[in-house]
């Protein structure tokens, strides 16, 4: 099982760096960092999400989504993670 979350985890972080790739961002040592990390907080939002609400599978949809822009929105701006 581990074997199989670590080779999601690695081939997610490769779709983040080829989507950086094709959006024309310059490439970060820290790209591969953050998307394994943000991984594990949508392995962590999906396990505990109440998705037996109306509308709750395209608000975590959503939500995850944002995060993900924002992470990538930070990470094109390293001024941004200095400021405080």
């Amino acid at each position: 099982m581990a074997d199989i979350v670590g080779a999601t985890r690695e081939r997610v972080a490769q779709r983040v760096a080829d989507g950086q790739r094709r959006l024309g961002m310059p490439d970060s040592p820290r790209l591969g960092l953050a998307a394994r990390a943000w991984m594990a907080f949508v392995e962590e939002a999906v396990t505990g999400w109440p998705v037996d609400e109306p509308g709750a599978r395209e608000e975590l949809a959503a939500f995850l989504e944002s995060s993900f822009v924002s992470l990538l929105g930070m990470l094109d701006r390293p001024s941004a993670l200095r400021s405080g």
